[in-house]
């Protein structure tokens, strides 16, 4: 809006506020009151600058803490996620341990009935031995029983030595075969069940190691929770 008194001369504009303004009967006290309100004005401008301020920083602080605990939740739910993996993972593992566990046990329980089963050939095949040794023996025995028969007839002592001699000679490689036979099955029972003990024992302990591991993930996750 134009103002007309920008036209008008300086003796003009000092009576016409001369005219609009009464006289000042204190000009200083007036000057001093109003240098107060000025203070106190600029005070007030300062304190409201630093609300604003502090209004700010208390909004960039509600957003960063908005971010943080966004971003902290995001992490929490990467950390269950991995966690979930890994308990997977090894859940997976420990089913593949179980699975071979049961896979060795079938097969160790396989070979021992295989190896039962030879013993049990062997036993009879021994038996069977022993038998036709006896029988043969029986029948020598006959013959040289028949022999020194023939022999006591024609009085030769020298051919009932040799008669001894055979059958104790005889006798004596049969049991030497069947202990031999009987020594060979025990000591082979022997190293299989000494085998199956040392498996059994490493399963055990990679048990132990599994479960100490996921007692170990658990309680990192429960302490990452509480943090």
């Amino acid at each position: 809006m134009y103002d007309n008194s920008e036209d008008s001369s300086p003796d003009q504009r000092s009576n016409s506020l001369a005219m609009q303004k009464p006289q000042r009967k204190n000009p200083i006290a007036d000057a001093a009151d109003l240098a107060n309100r000025i203070r106190l004005l600029k005070f007030e401008h300062s304190r409201a600058l630093k609300r604003i301020e502090e209004t700010k920083d208390r909004i960039a602080e509600v957003i960063n803490s908005r971010t943080r605990n966004a971003q902290d939740k995001q992490i929490r739910e990467q950390w269950k996620q991995q966690q979930l993996k890994q308990e997977e993972e090894l859940r997976e593992k420990n089913r593949q341990l179980r699975q071979l566990k049961e896979d060795k046990m079938y097969q160790m329980q396989y070979e021992l009935f295989n190896v039962k089963q030879r013993v049990g050939n062997r036993m009879r095949n021994a038996k069977e031995f022993i038998k036709r040794t006896i029988q043969q023996k029986s029948l020598d025995t006959r013959r040289e029983n028949k022999k020194k028969r023939e022999s006591i007839l024609l009085g030769s002592k020298q051919a009932n030595m040799r008669t001894k001699f055979l059958e104790e000679h005889k006798t004596q490689k049969a049991k030497s075969f069947y202990e031999h036979r009987i020594d060979y099955e025990d000591n082979h029972r022997f190293d299989l069940e000494k085998h199956i003990q040392d498996l059994e024992t490493q399963e055990r302990i990679l048990l132990e190691r599994v479960q100490r591991a996921q007692e170990i993930q658990r309680e990192a996750l429960e302490e990452f929770e509480q943090s």
